[in-house]
């Protein structure tokens, strides 16, 4: 976590070598790939993920890669919270709409709205209507005016 901290890519890439476990999480500092994800370097995040190529029946894996993009939306690393999910990796519908829900408070618009864009719509009109309730609420409550426009503007 040192190393990712101190932006020492080089370094990071010779622990993961190394067999250091990139979806481990550190005592005192969390997840890995969240601060990977929250370091502003593109860099470094690729490093970590390409260590995760080979990863994917580990538990837990949907749940660390959501981490990272709320880490990078919450640091305002914008570019980095688009990479990630332009990489188009398969998440499950329940954390998707929980990550918006999560985001909403940053004020990465483009990283809602690009989720919004990718977003599975549930089958029961009842769950649709509340996740657009409870958006229209996230937005009022922390004042995100664009996200708002944005929904309004949607034939919904």
């Amino acid at each position: 976590m040192a190393a990712i901290e101190a932006q020492q890519v080089q370094v990071v890439q010779e622990l993961l070598t190394d067999n250091v476990d990139p979806a481990s999480n550190t005592r005192c500092f969390g997840e890995i790939f969240a601060a990977a994800a929250s370091s502003g370097s593109l860099d470094m995040v690729m490093t970590v993920l390409k260590h995760w190529d080979g990863d994917a029946g580990k538990p837990l894996l949907s749940i660390r890669y959501i981490h990272g993009i709320e880490a990078a939306a919450i640091a305002g690393h914008q570019h980095i919270g688009i990479k990630l999910l332009d990489l188009g990796r398969s998440l499950p519908k329940s954390l998707y709409d929980a990550i918006i829900f999560r985001v909403v408070n940053t004020g990465q618009i483009a990283v809602l709205l690009l989720l919004l864009s990718h977003r599975q719509q549930h089958l029961g009109l009842d769950s649709e209507k509340a996740f657009w309730a409870t958006l229209i609420r996230s937005s009022v409550q922390y004042s995100n005016r664009e996200l708002l426009q944005h929904i309004m503007s949607k034939d919904l």
